[in-house]
C-alpha cells in the first residue's frame, strides 16, 4: 500500500483517529461532567442531616427493613401509632446496624443525639450524615 492510498482510505483514517478520540477527549469529558459532583453529594448529605435534626422520635422499634438499593428504614410504635421512619435512610455511622427490634428510641427536635435503651444497655448514639460544614461555608463565600 503506497502513501497516497493510505491517506485516501477513509476506513484507515477512521480506525486510527477513533482511539485518539477515546484516549484524549473522553477523559476530558468525564472530568467536566464530574466537576461539582462532590459538592452535590455534600449538599445532599447536609440536607439529610438538617431533615434528621427536625424529627422527633419517642418509641419502640417494631420492625427494621431494607428497601431498594439497601436504604435503611424502620417502624416504631409511638404510643398507639405505628410510624414508618426514614431517619436512618442515608445515615453513615452504622446506627442502623446497632439498633434492634425492641429497642426504645428517643430523639428530640434540633438534635442528632439518639438515646437508645435496651434491657442491658442505655446509651446515646450520634447520627452522622457525612455533611462537610466547612465545604458548605466555602461555597457560600
Amino acid at each position: 500500500m503506497d502513501k497516497k492510498s493510505w491517506y485516501s482510505n477513509r476506513f484507515l483514517r477512521f480506525a486510527i483517529s477513533l482511539p485518539i478520540v477515546f484516549l484524549v477527549i473522553l477523559p476530558l469529558m468525564r472530568k467536566f461532567m464530574m466537576s461539582g459532583h462532590e459538592d452535590r453529594l455534600n449538599n445532599r448529605a447536609c440536607v439529610e442531616e438538617s431533615n434528621a435534626s427536625d424529627i422527633l422520635i419517642q418509641g419502640v422499634i417494631i420492625e427494621k427493613y431494607l428497601i431498594a438499593r439497601k436504604l435503611r428504614k424502620f417502624k416504631y410504635l409511638d404510643g398507639k401509632d405505628t410510624i414508618d421512619s426514614e431517619l436512618l435512610l442515608f445515615e453513615t455511622s452504622k446506627v442502623y446496624d446497632f439498633v434492634h427490634v425492641g429497642d426504645t428510641l428517643s430523639k428530640s427536635v434540633g438534635s442528632l443525639a439518639l438515646k437508645l435503651k435496651r434491657a442491658n444497655l442505655d446509651t446515646v448514639l450520634v447520627l452522622d450524615y457525612s455533611c462537610d460544614h466547612e465545604a458548605i461555608k466555602e461555597n457560600i463565600k
